[in-house]
């Protein structure tokens, strides 16, 4: 796996897959690069990343990173990944109130559940936020948002309906709207029969 920087601006460029054959050089890389948006290549620096290490794992998941030059702009070469901007994100945890996850579709039985937004280091609840939020959440019928007030980091929300199938909050198990997400919570809804 590599990663390819614009030495000019220390901006990313490219970022790699894992290659399960031969990585290509640093020059056909260098290449491939200025065919496609110009400049020579003493402008582009090339990080390689071994495709078995956590770095690795954590890019391809989506996780948020600095480039680490060696020298200021125009200058250096990308001499680390940084990973503050993702490590610093809050958390978002989901849980069933009175540990009920399923509950009949009949638009009668119900139950809550909690969300809580946890501080980077999970140390506690992140008591300073508050606001609002929408959730993406995956309903039987498809993808739908939640609308959900916090207030001291806690959002109490309930779930009764009519429709029988599979409830995930939230949709997306990995992060949303730059929260990190702790576990996702499923809710089923049963067919009542008389």
């Amino acid at each position: 796996m590599f990663i390819v920087g614009y030495k000019l601006d220390h901006q990313l460029l490219y970022k790699s897959g894992i290659y399960s054959e031969n990585e290509p050089s640093d020059n056909i890389v260098i290449q491939n690069i200025i065919a496609s948006r110009g400049g020579i290549e003493s402008d582009f620096s090339i990080f390689r990343i071994d495709n078995h290490s956590t770095v690795a794992e954590r890019i391809l998941n989506g996780d948020e990173f600095n480039l680490v030059w060696s020298d200021v702009e125009p200058n250096g070469i990308i001499s680390n990944i940084d990973f503050t901007p993702e490590d610093s994100k809050l958390w978002i945890k989901f849980y069933a109130v009175n540990g009920k996850t399923e509950i009949l579709a009949n638009d009668m039985d119900y139950t809550d559940f909690m969300i809580e937004v946890w501080k980077a280091d999970k140390s506690g609840i992140a008591v300073e936020i508050d606001g609002t939020e929408n959730i993406p959440i995956m309903t039987p019928r498809g993808l739908a948002e939640m609308r959900c007030q916090f207030q001291n980091g806690l959002c109490l929300r309930r779930i009764r309906t009519q429709i029988f199938g599979e409830w995930i909050f939230p949709a997306n198990s990995t992060r949303f709207n730059g929260y990190r997400i702790y576990n996702t919570l499923k809710i089923k809804s049963l067919v009542p029969f008389v």
